[in-house]
């Protein structure tokens, strides 16, 4: 029997539904958090779109719900900023979430 050959598909890549889904919400964060969202993966604009390269991964800044809150002694929030790593796996949103690390720079 012959067997026929295989595709490889790149896992790292979505497929175009995914892709623009993931786009579109990166887009919207960036809208709704300017100063909070840095985006890490490269982006380039391709016929009017823009277009990010894959896996998206961009930063969030976390910060206290109040600015004075961080030098109170009552609050409990790290001296050191905090940050959250997010990535988008190929197959997000569709099925599965994104992969989140919590950094804290010392």
């Amino acid at each position: 029997k012959a067997s026929s050959p295989t595709t490889q598909v790149d896992l790292s890549i979505p497929d175009e539904e995914t892709a623009e889904l993931q786009c579109d919400e990166v887009q919207a964060l960036e809208a709704i958090f300017p100063e909070e969202i840095k985006l890490i993966s490269a982006s380039s604009e391709v016929d009017g779109k823009i277009k990010y390269e894959h896996p998206i991964i961009y930063h969030v800044k976390l910060l206290p719900n109040d600015e004075e809150d961080v030098f109170s002694a009552k609050t409990r929030w790290p001296v050191h900023p905090l940050t959250l790593k997010v990535r988008y796996p190929h197959n997000y949103p569709l099925e599965v979430i994104p992969d989140f690390q919590l950094m804290h720079e010392n």
